[in-house]
């Protein structure tokens, strides 16, 4: 039986410059590429989104956090123990029809198919109906492999890091995630098992994601849309070229600028993409006190310190972060963008408003046990 088999990049089409295609239709074929790349952009995009919002985002950033030689050497990470996450990572970014049921199912009918003709002769003396059935059958299995395929490679990557790096050495990678707090969209429950939580406060993480659940896929659909039509343009942009043994090539010059020229040429997506980012600021800053506000003054006191008082490594990406986010706003409204009460400024990882707050709840006396009763309650 043929096995079929996508790495994470090929099957994402995402930063290839030329993507072959068998079609020999250069029209046709440009077209397919675009089908396949939206509904590969689709899932890679909402994984993204999802990344943070699930407890997973620790482990797997982890892998980009220790290509870094500052951020290895700042946790104590050894040669060795770098060797061995990335060979686990490169030989585990790989998914084949065997990794996922659905799609050997479907590539055994395949097989049946195309199992009558000779070597290569398929696409020439094959029936066109049996070509159409095989061409959506072959589509099928892409479909179902990407649905699964990013997840499966996520789990890995985890496993990676689990296995190579010691307890303490994960708690650092969390510990900087804190301190970092200012440059990420959103904060995971997972970066605060750094802070000791106990079982009880972990729950309350927990309930608040949940409640917040509705107003998250809100924003993930909207910044989806904007994103994905975003991707369809640039996508677009690809021009078949038709190679000498007849088969159509898709290839795309610039393609870092090309990013610039459609988000030149399309100011409303530009304005989506502006819209959603503003509202994603407040959703974060909503979720982040509703997070500190589990916290006991102990936990948010060590939190507090990891943020005002990072160590060096830390500085370093930090800095390297908030650099990449200034690029990447600079298509965002010119319009200065005016903080709620409790909102945070950019590059302010806890509003001085709520610091404050959190300061006078000190001043009043708190049953025991309970160090997140308001003030309010407090006199009561």
């Amino acid at each position: 039986m043929n096995t079929f088999r996508l790495t994470l990049s090929a099957m994402l089409l995402f930063g290839l410059t030329t993507a072959a295609i068998a079609q020999r239709d250069p029209e046709q074929a440009k077209q397919e590429f675009l089908k396949r790349s939206v509904e590969d952009g689709r899932r890679k995009i909402t994984r993204e989104i999802n990344a943070s919002w699930n407890d997973e985002g620790s482990r797997v950033g982890a892998v980009d956090l220790l290509k870094q030689t500052d951020f290895r050497e700042g946790i104590g990470v050894s040669t060795e123990q770098h060797q061995k996450i990335r060979e686990a990572v490169e030989q585990r970014t790989s998914v084949s029809s065997n990794d996922v049921p659905a799609a050997k199912t479907i590539l055994a009918e395949v097989s049946k198919l195309t199992s009558g003709f000779p070597p290569g002769r398929f696409d020439e003396d094959a029936p066109e109906e049996t070509k159409r059935i095989v061409s959506e059958l072959r589509e099928q299995v892409s479909r179902a492999m990407g649905e699964r395929a990013s997840e499966l490679i996520n789990e890995r990557m985890m496993n990676a890091i689990n296995d190579n790096l010691t307890p303490e050495q994960l708690r650092k990678v969390q510990e900087f995630q804190i301190s970092a707090m200012s440059e990420l969209s959103y904060v995971s429950p997972s970066m605060f098992e750094a802070l000791d939580l106990s079982d009880d406060q972990k729950q309350q993480l927990g309930d608040i994601k949940k409640a917040m659940e509705p107003e998250f896929k809100k924003w993930a659909d909207k910044t989806l849309d904007a994103r994905l039509r975003l991707h369809e343009k640039r996508q677009a942009e690809f021009k078949p070229i038709q190679n000498d043994d007849g088969s159509i090539s898709l290839s795309l010059a610039d393609p870092v600028a090309s990013w610039d020229r459609v988000r030149q040429a399309n100011p409303d997506i530009q304005q989506a993409l502006n819209e959603a980012r503003e509202s994603g600021k407040g959703l974060a800053d909503k979720l982040k006190v509703e997070m500190f506000d589990v916290l006991t003054d102990e936990q948010w006191n060590r939190m507090l310190n990891l943020i005002d008082n990072p160590p060096e490594h830390a500085k370093k990406i930090i800095a390297q972060m908030r650099e990449k986010s200034e690029q990447e706003s600079a298509y965002a409204s010119t319009e200065a963008w005016q903080p709620g009460p409790n909102s945070w400024k950019p590059g302010d990882p806890i509003p001085e408003g709520y610091r404050q707050q959190r300061q006078e709840r000190g001043k009043f006396p708190r049953p025991a046990g309970n160090n997140n009763v308001t003030p309010a309650q407090a006199e009561s």
